[in-house]
């Protein structure tokens, strides 16, 4: 079974500050997207890797892939206007008849994590890292607590997210309207999506503070 990591690192992470694109700027002396990269190689059952960027981006792609010596590590492929435009341009690429997509700015995905989601399409069309919601949930209205939410089907989503590369295609194909995230994107064309176990050091850096978290879990 040929599978593909499709990371997407088309967006301009503004959120996060420091100027460059926050997949570009370092982590523990490395580009994020080094580091992301880095994760998927790390298993052999991965095939193949290809990354969506930016086409203002090259240069900064350009000196990300210097330090990494792996034939997997495919051409870029070129983002669209939208995450899910982005995402469509990678999955057309692919050569995998699986493909797991992965967010440019989570540089610390575990290997066994990877491992999991990977056996998971042994026995389901499509799943996704996430982790159950354990904190308390409250609806707030006008700055205040109104209701206290059920917690306990809740999950949090994570990436990777992986499908079989056709199911996964025609979900972006034929969509009505843009998804916040390739689950939404299959749920919509209905495809059943199983949870999978995820991990708490799999975060994904959004803003300046979680520079400092990742620092300090990569060290």
């Amino acid at each position: 079974m040929k599978r593909t990591g499709l990371i997407v690192a088309a967006g301009r992470g503004t959120r996060a500050g420091g100027g460059l694109p926050k997949q570009y700027r370092p982590l523990a002396g490395i580009p994020i997207l080094t580091h992301t990269i880095k994760a998927l190689l790390a298993s052999d059952r991965i095939t193949e890797v290809r990354v969506v960027i930016n086409p203002d981006d090259q240069v900064h792609y350009a000196a990300c892939v210097e330090m990494i010596n792996d034939a997997r590590l495919q051409t870029p492929s070129i983002g669209g206007n939208t995450r899910s435009a982005s995402v469509l341009n990678g999955l057309q690429a692919c050569k995998g008849e699986q493909v797991f997509i992965h967010d440019g700015a989570r540089p610390l995905l575990p290997y066994d994590a990877l491992n999991r989601i990977i056996d998971a399409l042994d026995t389901d069309k499509a799943a996704f890292l996430a982790l159950p919601v354990t904190d308390a949930l409250w609806h707030v209205a006008n700055g205040k607590a109104q209701d206290a939410q059920k917690r306990d089907t809740l999950w949090r989503g994570q990436t990777p997210q992986a499908f079989y590369t056709a199911d996964i295609i025609a979900a972006h194909e034929n969509a009505k309207e843009p998804a916040d995230d390739d689950v939404a994107m299959a749920r919509a064309a209905g495809l059943d999506v199983t949870p999978i176990l995820g991990s708490e050091l799999n975060l994904k850096i959004t803003q300046p503070e979680d520079f400092d978290l990742a620092e300090r879990l990569i060290g």
